[in-house]
C-alpha cells in the first residue's frame, strides 16, 4: 500500500481512534454520504477527501501529492479499492471493511512509518 493510499484512507479511518474505544465508524460514513441515500458515491468520496486534505494542510500536514491531477487519481484509486463489489458506490459495509484494513496496516507500521 502506497503512502498516498494510506493518507487517502485516513479519511475513511478518521474514526479509527474512536473505533478503538468501541465507537462505530458510522458517523464518518454518514458525514461523507451527503445526499443521505445510504451509499457514498465517487463524487461524495472525492469531496470528503478534499475537505480532509485541506484540513490536514491547514494543520501543518504535508501533502503527499503535489498536483490536483495526482490527488484526483489517488482518490479514485482508493475509492476503486474500497468498492469491493464494483457498483460505483460505497456502502457502510465496504466503508467499515476499509476502516478495518487501514487499521491493520497502521498497526503493522513502526512509529517511523516503516514496516
Amino acid at each position: 500500500m502506497t503512502r498516498w493510499t494510506i493518507l487517502a484512507l485516513t479519511t475513511v479511518i478518521s474514526c479509527a481512534a474512536l473505533a478503538a474505544e468501541g465507537v462505530t465508524p458510522r458517523p464518518s460514513f454518514d458525514a461523507a454520504d451527503t445526499n443521505h441515500d445510504g451509499r457514498v458515491s465517487l463524487e461524495e468520496f472525492q469531496s470528503s477527501m478534499q475537505k480532509f486534505l485541506e484540513k490536514r494542510a491547514a494543520e501543518g500536514g504535508r501533502a503527499r501529492l503535489r498536483s490536483p491531477e495526482q490527488r484526483t487519481k489517488g482518490i479514485q484509486r482508493v475509492f476503486a479499492r474500497l468498492d469491493s463489489n464494483g457498483d460505483g458506490t460505497l456502502d457502510a459495509t465496504e466503508w467499515e471493511a476499509g476502516v478495518k484494513r487501514a487499521e491493520k496496516k497502521a498497526a503493522e507500521r513502526d512509529w517511523d512509518g516503516k514496516r
